[in-house]
């Protein structure tokens, strides 16, 4: 794979990156000139279709919304969720994805027997999330897949959301650390469990938290500011 890229890459007038992990990657492996680099950030986040939102009332209600795919964290997310509910009980966790086939998924069974000991609510598959994200004070991404910069975060970020995620590729990029959320290590369940903690102990950073990612959004992951950047790479505005 990599000599294709080594063969192809070069032989076109721009390479568009959306986090700097790949770009740095794709120059340290010499697959394509530093001259034909661009970056962006991601593919940007609809902000009419995610406005801002009021935090609903209540005890922490925490969300992940994603493929069932092990590399995105839904174990880890699952028993985190599980250790958390035994210390606080009126703790609430969501879960809304797609199931998927194969042996990288996480079985809908497995999250259905999750749901049944009480400590997930699986919501099956939306084709909006943004009603649901309303309902919750932090969203959660414990995922060590490949990413590019992952929409769902750019979507809580718009709506006002405190982010949990991890220290992965392309998760950490629109997330500031104790400024917009929290970042822990991947694959470390205890680590998940404490930043869940931290926020039920801290209900005074929901709001200021979800205020700094909306701003982090406005300045750089407005969709219309990312289609003006990709257009004017492509050269169609000047």
């Amino acid at each position: 794979l990599a000599r294709l890229y080594g063969h192809v890459l070069p032989q076109l007038d721009s390479t568009i990156f959306q986090n700097d992990d790949d770009k740095a990657f794709f120059l340290k492996k010499e697959l394509v000139p530093s001259s034909l680099v661009h970056r962006v950030h991601g593919s940007g986040v609809d902000m009419d279709n995610y406005p801002n939102s009021a935090l609903p009332e209540g005890p922490l209600s925490c969300l992940m919304v994603t493929r069932l795919l092990a590399a995105k964290g839904v174990r880890e997310y699952a028993a985190a969720a599980k250790q958390v509910k035994k210390l606080h009980p009126d703790v609430t966790f969501r879960l809304v994805g797609r199931a998927e086939s194969g042996s990288a998924s996480v079985s809908e069974s497995e999250v259905e027997q999750w749901q049944s000991e009480g400590y997930i609510e699986y919501l099956g598959e939306l084709n909006h999330v943004g009603e649901t994200m309303k309902s919750c004070h932090l969203y959660i991404l414990p995922s060590y897949y490949g990413e590019g910069v992952p929409r769902s975060v750019l979507e809580a970020m718009s709506m006002g959301r405190a982010v949990l995620t991890t220290d992965n590729i392309g998760c950490r990029d629109p997330v500031e650390h104790m400024e917009s959320g929290l970042i822990v290590p991947p694959r470390d369940v205890e680590a998940l469990k404490e930043a869940m903690l931290w926020f039920v102990e801290h209900p005074d950073k929901w709001q200021t938290m979800g205020e700094k990612g909306r701003q982090i959004v406005e300045n750089r992951y407005d969709v219309r500011k990312v289609n003006q950047e990709i257009m004017t790479i492509l050269g169609v505005l000047s």
